[in-house]
């Protein structure tokens, strides 16, 4: 089994997607096998692997002020092997950074490409610790920034080893800048993007319809690396209760961000009417990490959206499994769909497994959307504006366990047939062991 070096920017974890992920499609290759190199600041969480080194903007920048006196960037990191409520983390940038990401989120990437552009971050102990582990390979999962792909990049041709690349979501087909600022930051991104790429071995992509996109915009052929789930389904099929039997559950885990909390306040109200109107108390609890701020809040406590916190993540899987409906939201708003439009959120493979009924609220051009009403795996409501034929779906959905229990089966067949860990897994060895 060869030896890979993971760089992104978030460290592995038990709770975030991109961690998460990334910690699942490399799950079965031996502890020594694996290391990371990251760049946000938190700390990483994995019961098996210990090899972490992660650098951050603060790292470089006091490396920079001390006109390299200060020897050493970024540090090795013991990951955490509990399973609690997952903290919210940063970037690790200094505080005058912030304040620009909170106004622009260009300032940030700017700055930010500005301090990874020095040779600062590449010191003697990150050399030395790279060398220590001597990987065969990279394996990089990229983003928006120009910095994690000129690193990875780099360490490809210093080492003399094949990069792989694995994209999860779209920065450069369907990106809208603003202004002129944006739109050259955008093409900057692009021309790094390519460069990357036509440097890499392999390209991933995470759904079908991104890697087609991609493969007709950067003429490289993308394999699709669907997220993978450790879920298992359930024994045996829940008897969920009709309208008449009590309180309708349903649930949403993930993030807040990317104007979810507008579509989740939306659903809620949609909830609400048909509560009042069937005489039955019907619930939406929201779990996320980061918790909403203080005016989303007040929209949702008037919009019949219970926000409940964060959860354990041993817990997700029991609280989803225990939902009569599990709830997939995306913005309808033009800024955030263009960066959402070929992803396939990672929740998407929980639910499908969780025995629950679907509901999927959003553009239905997106391809998550589309996965899921095109596949018949549960309710989809494509349109802000909420059509009679929607709504009573919906409600048909609500008052008719078989219709449940029928649009359930459906995920568990999809989930079966296309998010297979094990098959996802051995493909991604298969090509990454090859010489």
């Amino acid at each position: 089994m060869k030896r890979v070096l993971l760089i992104s920017h978030n460290a592995l974890s038990m709770h975030q997607n991109n961690g998460k992920t990334l910690a699942s499609i490399f799950s079965d290759w031996p502890m020594d096998n694996i290391a990371q190199l990251y760049f946000n600041k938190e700390v990483p969480e994995s019961l098996k692997f210990r090899n972490f080194m992660r650098i951050t903007d603060e790292d470089v920048i006091k490396r920079i002020l001390s006109f390299g006196l200060i020897k050493h960037a970024g540090q090795v990191l013991t990951p955490t092997n509990e399973q609690g409520i997952a903290s919210h983390t940063d970037a690790g940038t200094l505080g005058f950074i912030k304040e620009l990401a909170k106004q622009h989120e260009w300032m940030k990437l700017i700055a930010r490409d500005l301090i990874f552009s020095t040779d600062y971050w590449y010191s003697s102990n990150i050399r030395e610790w790279i060398a220590s582990f001597k990987p065969d390979s990279i394996f990089l999962l990229g983003g928006n920034s120009r910095f994690a792909f000129k690193i990875a990049t780099r360490l490809s041709s210093d080492l003399k080893i094949p990069l792989d690349i694995y994209i999860t979501d779209d920065y450069i087909i369907n990106s809208a800048p603003d202004n002129f600022i944006e739109k050259a930051i955008h093409k900057k991104l692009t021309r790094t993007y390519i460069e990357a790429i036509s440097h890499s071995r392999h390209l991933f992509a995470i759904g079908q319809e991104m890697a087609s996109e991609f493969k007709r915009f950067f003429g490289r052929e993308f394999h699709v690396l669907m997220n993978i789930t450790n879920s298992q389904l359930p024994s045996t099929q829940h008897t969920r209760p009709s309208a008449k039997d009590g309180a309708i559950d349903f649930v949403y885990v993930g993030g807040i961000h990317l104007g979810r909390d507008k579509t989740l306040a939306a659903l809620g109200k949609l909830l609400g009417e048909i509560s009042s109107h069937l005489s039955t108390p019907i619930s939406l609890n929201v779990y996320s990490v980061k918790p909403p701020s203080p005016s989303v809040l007040k929209t949702f406590r008037s919009s019949n959206v219970t926000y409940c916190g964060a959860i354990h993540h041993h817990a997700v899987e029991d609280r989803i499994q225990r939902a009569d409906f599990v709830v997939h939201v995306e913005s309808f708003d033009d800024q955030f769909t263009s960066k959402t439009k070929l992803s396939v959120s990672t929740k998407i493979p929980e639910y499908l497994s969780s025995g629950a009924c679907l509901l999927a609220f959003g553009p239905n051009s997106l391809a998550s959307i589309k996965l899921i009403e095109d596949n018949k795996l549960g309710i989809v409501i494509g349109q802000l504006n909420i059509s009679s034929d929607d709504r009573s779906n919906l409600i048909n959905a609500i008052l008719s366990e078989s219709t449940r229990n029928l649009l359930s089966r459906n995920a568990s067949q999809y989930f079966n047939a296309n998010f297979d860990s094990i098959k996802i897994r051995d493909t991604v060895k298969k090509l990454i062991n090859q010489n």
